[in-house]
C-alpha cells in the first residue's frame, strides 16, 4: 500500500523516483546498467541579493486604478505590466548528475521500488540488491549496491552549470558555479539567457566518498572499480548559500571544503545510516495516517 513499484528503469527525468533530507535531493533513475542519479541542493540559485522593484510603481499605480475603474481592463493590465512589475526573479539551479556505468550484473528480475513508510529506494535482480537512500539525522545521501558475482563499475559525474571534475584521494568531487543571471525559460527572445560575466555566482560542491571491496582505480575525472561485489557511495552537497539578503560565496574552494568537513563527519558504516535514517523518517511518516472507508453503495 505504501510502496511504488515498477519492473522497468526510468527513462527520463519525471519516471525516477524521488529521494531527500531537507538539504539534498536525488531523483534515482534505477538501472542496473546506466544509473543515473540527479542531484539538487535546497540553496542553490542563480544570482545574487538585488533590488528588482519597479521604481516607477507608486507613480503608476493611480493611473492603473483609474484605468481598471474605468472598465479599461486591457489598457491596466499593460500599464501594469509595463510600470508596476519588477525584473524576474533569480532560479533555483539544478546541481548535477552522479552516472554509474555497470558491467557483469543479472538483470533477470529486475524491479525498483521506493518504500514511502522508510523513504528506501531499492533496485533488484536476480543476486544484485541496491539500496539508496538520504538521510536527514547525518546528511548524507547513500547509495549502496550487493551482488553474488565480482561486477565492476564506472562512476562519472556532470554538471549543466559552469563546473569541473576531479578525483581527490578516496572522493569523486563535482565543483562549480550557478549562473550571474538565469532568465526564465520562456523568454524566448532573450538574448544571454545564461550569464557568467560578473564572476559572482554561488559556488557549489557534491563530494561522492567510494568505499567497496573491489579495486579502485581512478584518473583525474572518473573512478572505475573493478572485481567487486559491494561497492556503497556517500554523497554531501555545500553551496555557498549566506541567507537570502547576503552576497554568496563564489569561491569554489571554500565551499569544497565545506562539502570535505560535513563528509568527515559522516558515518561510514550504512546499517548504521540506514537504521538513524528509518527511525527519523518512520516517526514523521507514521504520525498521520489516512484511512478510507467504503462508500454506502458497497
Amino acid at each position: 500500500m505504501y510502496t511504488i513499484y515498477y519492473d522497468v528503469p526510468a527513462k527520463r527525468w519525471n519516471e525516477a523516483l524521488p529521494i531527500g533530507n531537507g538539504f539534498t535531493g536525488t531523483m534515482i533513475y534505477g538501472s542496473l546498467q546506466k544509473e543515473k542519479l540527479c542531484f539538487n541542493d535546497g540553496t542553490l540559485w542563480s544570482g545574487y541579493p538585488k533590488n528588482y522593484d519597479s521604481a516607477e510603481s507608486l507613480k503608476y499605480l493611480n493611473e492603473v486604478r483609474k484605468l481598471i475603474f474605468e472598465g479599461r481592463n486591457s489598457e491596466a493590465d499593460l500599464l501594469c505590466e509595463k510600470k508596476l512589475t519588477g525584473f524576474y526573479s533569480e532560479a533555483f539551479m539544478p546541481l548535477g548528475e552522479i552516472d554509474l556505468k555497470f558491467k557483469n550484473i543479472n538483470q533477470n528480475q529486475y524491479a525498483r521500488s521506493l518504500d514511502m513508510k522508510n523513504a528506501i529506494h531499492t533496485v533488484s535482480s536476480d543476486g544484485c540488491l541496491a539500496e539508496a537512500f538520504s538521510s536527514n539525522p547525518d546528511r548524507v545521501s547513500v547509495y549502496r549496491i550487493k551482488a553474488k558475482k565480482p561486477f565492476s563499475v564506472k562512476i562519472t559525474a556532470k554538471s549543466k552549470l559552469k563546473s569541473s571534475v576531479f578525483v581527490d584521494g578516496d572522493s569523486l568531487f563535482l565543483s562549480g558555479n550557478a549562473p550571474d543571471y538565469a532568465a526564465p525559460n520562456y523568454l524566448f527572445r532573450e538574448l544571454y539567457p545564461i550569464r557568467y560575466n560578473e564572476k559572482k555566482g554561488m559556488a557549489f560542491c557534491l563530494q561522492t566518498c567510494i568505499k567497496t571491496d573491489g579495486v579502485v582505480k581512478h584518473n583525474r575525472k572518473s573512478v572505475t572499480v573493478n572485481g567487486a561485489r559491494d561497492l556503497t557511495l556517500y554523497f554531501v552537497t555545500e553551496t555557498g548559500f549566506n541567507g537570502f539578503d547576503q552576497m554568496p560565496c563564489a569561491d569554489r574552494a571554500k565551499v569544497m571544503q565545506k562539502c570535505i568537513t560535513a563528509m568527515q563527519k559522516v558515518h561510514k558504516d550504512f546499517e548504521v545510516l540506514k537504521e538513524r535514517h528509518t527511525a527519523d523518517f518512520s516517526a514523521l511518516f507514521n504520525a498521520c495516517l489516512l484511512y478510507t472507508s467504503p462508500s454506502p453503495r458497497d
